[in-house]
């Protein structure tokens, strides 16, 4: 019995591809080969498809035999259309001459991506005998459909998690050069003002640097991460417009000390001695305008961006970039870190 399998590779979650599939309403939009298809798609249902394997189109009439959500898509279906309108000798005759079982299916691979397997197979006289014609005709149009499909649904997938975590790290970690190993001593921070910024002069280089997820942590604009490293206190000086800065919050455990004109936050502070971070300043160290700093290591709090209006859909896609950027994703800080609070807290 002849038959066609093809498969490719689509970087894009199989919800998506599905739903591009489902939504037979915009066929034409994206699709070359199977131009629209009317009907609903519910099992036992007709579809009428407008079937274009090359430069000819075919009225076909298919009916739904399979359909699991998500997973599988498959429909049956005789040629020519007018078999459906009644003509008794056709009804019998056209099963021996020409009969279409066109299966589409969708393989998940991890969270991001599926392989999308697009097959038929037939039975009868005309694509027996003239398979040689049929078969190569059909391989191409199906090959271009899957590369169609693939097409839309990356772009989909892109445009909805078309997200920017940090300036610093969107693209690519930015190690600090070998020439500044051991010798950097910190720089000056300014703010975003254009006029009087307030400035801070960190001598040290930078320790724990990480991205934060957190609601109070300064950020870029549409960054959804703040970068935040930690320097001993007593290295960190505001050189300039000192008058400019006010604590956002006195409650927080952090007094974040940031510039009333700008907003940005140019140190955070802990004030209580029983902190086992006390004696440490946090920074935000893109605020310098020099290489050297050492780079960020991990992600923190990465659960805190749904607090702030990020989509749940889209974490699975932020975890996996971190991961990919080396910046290993956590709900608290780092596992040294961690370590270091629960040393502190333990009983002496």
């Amino acid at each position: 019995m002849p038959s066609i399998t093809t498969e490719i590779k689509i970087n894009a979650p199989a919800h998506i591809v599905w739903n591009i599939l489902d939504d037979t309403d915009y066929y034409r939009q994206w699709n070359s080969t199977v131009l629209s298809m009317a009907g609903k798609t519910t099992l036992g249902q007709k579809l009428a498809l407008e079937f274009s394997p090359g430069d000819k189109v075919m009225n076909i009439k298919v009916r739904i035999s399979r359909l699991v959500a998500l997973r599988e898509f498959r429909w049956g279906g005789k040629l020519p259309e007018r078999i459906w309108q009644g003509n008794p000798i056709e009804k019998w005759l056209m099963p021996l001459l020409f009969i279409g079982e066109h299966a589409l299916i969708i393989e998940p691979v991890g969270e991001d991506s599926c392989r999308f397997v697009h097959t038929e197979d037939f039975s009868g006289l005309v694509p027996t005998l003239a398979w040689k014609k049929i078969g190569p005709e059909m391989d191409t149009a199906y090959n271009k459909m899957n590369a169609e499909l693939k097409a839309r649904a990356e772009a989909i997938y892109k445009k909805k998690y078309d997200f920017k975590l940090h300036p610093a790290v969107d693209l690519g970690v930015k190690n600090a050069p070998d020439n500044s190993a051991g010798n950097f001593s910190g720089s000056t921070l300014s703010c975003h003002c254009v006029i009087q910024p307030v400035e801070v002069a960190v001598n040290s280089q930078s320790a724990h640097n990480h991205l934060c997820g957190c609601s109070l942590c300064w950020k870029p604009k549409e960054a959804l991460f703040a970068q935040v490293a930690v320097v001993p206190k007593e290295k960190v000086k505001v050189t300039a417009n000192q008058q400019k800065l006010k604590v956002v919050d006195r409650t927080a455990t952090i007094q974040r000390h940031a510039c009333r004109d700008c907003g940005v936050h140019m140190v955070g502070r802990i004030e209580n001695t029983n902190h086992p971070f006390y004696g440490l300043d946090f920074i935000h160290t893109e605020l310098s305008n020099i290489d050297g700093w050492a780079p960020p290591q991990f992600s923190a709090y990465v659960s805190s961006l749904v607090e702030s209006g990020t989509q749940p859909q889209i974490m699975s896609a932020i975890r996996n970039r971190l991961k990919e950027l080396g910046l290993p994703p956590s709900d608290a800080l780092s596992p040294e870190l961690m370590d270091n609070i629960a040393a502190h807290s333990a009983p002496s």
